[in-house]
């Protein structure tokens, strides 16, 4: 069977030639792919999918961006009531940004510049193990 047959993965990175590798990449792995620029772009993709029962499967996001950061947008989908698993690329991954995402539950952390195996590989993982979110009881 072929893990990636039929997931949804939305990629979230500012930088057009990374995003376009990354696009062709997953593609080219079977992945249906779609890309976003910033993150109010792809809130509203996140969104509009979510409303109409076709949400992504996976997120893979940059963490520094323009306007919302990679976690502020996690935060607003999160407040949504919408879950989605993601995977965190950046090249500042200092000890305060890893924390901030273990507590969003970040599946993976991939440092920039990262090979395209090193990417697919933390994909692959993430849908054989599939974890399941759970909202914290408040």
């Amino acid at each position: 069977m072929n893990l990636c047959q039929a997931k949804r993965i939305l990629v979230l990175e500012d930088e057009q030639e990374l995003n376009d590798s990354i696009d062709l990449v997953m593609t080219m792995a079977g992945y249906s792919v779609s890309v976003a620029l910033n993150s109010n772009t792809a809130f509203r993709m996140i969104s509009g999918c979510y409303k109409v029962g076709n949400p992504f499967d996976l997120l893979i996001t940059d963490i520094r961006l323009p306007g919302l950061s990679g976690i502020e947008l996690i935060d607003k989908v999160m407040k949504e009531g919408i879950t989605l698993p993601f995977i965190a690329i950046s090249a500042f991954g200092d000890r305060d940004t890893l924390a901030d995402l273990e507590q969003r539950h970040c599946f993976g952390f991939l440092n920039k510049p990262f090979t395209p195996n090193q990417l697919m590989d933390l994909t692959e993982k993430f849908f054989i193990k599939k974890p399941v979110f759970t909202k914290k009881a408040g």
